[in-house]
């Protein structure tokens, strides 16, 4: 879905040095591997590892220069320090429960990022713009039992933590994405709250019924409001040995 959106892979600095090849880049939380797995193909002069704490990658038809391993960032990954030139990661910090966890997931990527290389985030902000009554309903309510398990947005929090971290050339880019340009997005609503009825439910008094038929009504006001939200990529440089930050 990304990929429609952004009409690009990453927006760091990047694409001339994979093309030349040699560059050892790392996405982490890659869950099936899409993202990395075209990226390995157009780039194959250059290698990829794909990391996640489940096995949801595939196990064959993988290009040569891709690799996959399963691990925890919150136990480390098991890699040297400096051993990567890019590092990817995507909608992963929500799910990290507290700010003392998410800085640590950050220094430890900072800690795999060679000197020079690039580290790049894409978060969902976690909100959506002129909703309906029934999206604005639903949402708020699925954003509760988000955060009842642990999971909230920290879009807001994440330029600090590169700050914090003392990566360089930091930028930030976003993209506003309405309901009724992206089928896909529509899609993905659908089928979040689909999945989400029978928890969503105990935290509601509404019937079933009432929440399929509020279900089916938000779906028409995405498109009859013009509902959007924000996608938004970070990026920032580890400096090299010989800068002064």
């Amino acid at each position: 879905m990304y990929i429609q959106i952004w009409e690009s892979y990453f927006s760091s600095p990047i694409k001339t040095l994979l093309n030349l090849g040699g560059m050892n880049v790392l996405d982490v939380g890659c869950g099936p591997a899409l993202w990395i797995m075209e990226m390995a193909t157009f780039f194959p002069l250059s290698n990829f590892t794909g990391v996640d704490i489940v096995q949801l990658y595939p196990h064959d038809c993988m290009p040569k220069n891709l690799d996959f391993i399963q691990a925890n960032i919150l136990d480390g990954i098991p890699f040297e320090n400096e051993s990567f030139d890019f590092i990817h990661i995507k909608d992963c910090l929500p799910y990290f429960p507290g700010k003392l966890s998410k800085e640590q997931v950050f220094s430890e990527l900072v800690r795999l990022l060679k000197p020079g290389g690039w580290l790049e985030i894409i978060e969902f902000e976690g909100k959506m713009y002129n909703a309906g009554p029934n999206s604005d309903f639903l949402y708020d309510k699925l954003i509760t039992v988000y955060r009842n398990r642990g999971i909230n947005y920290v879009q807001e929090s994440v330029p600090q933590l590169f700050e914090e971290n003392n990566l360089v050339e930091f930028r930030r880019e976003d993209k506003i994405i309405k309901y009724c340009e992206f089928d896909f997005a529509l899609q993905v609503f659908l089928d979040t709250f689909k999945t989400m009825k029978k928890t969503i439910l105990e935290f509601t008094s509404i019937e079933p019924e009432k929440y399929e038929e509020m279900l089916s009504n938000s779906c028409r006001e995405l498109l009859e409001y013009q509902t959007s939200f924000r996608n938004t990529r970070f990026y920032g440089q580890k400096p090299s040995k010989f800068e002064t930050i």
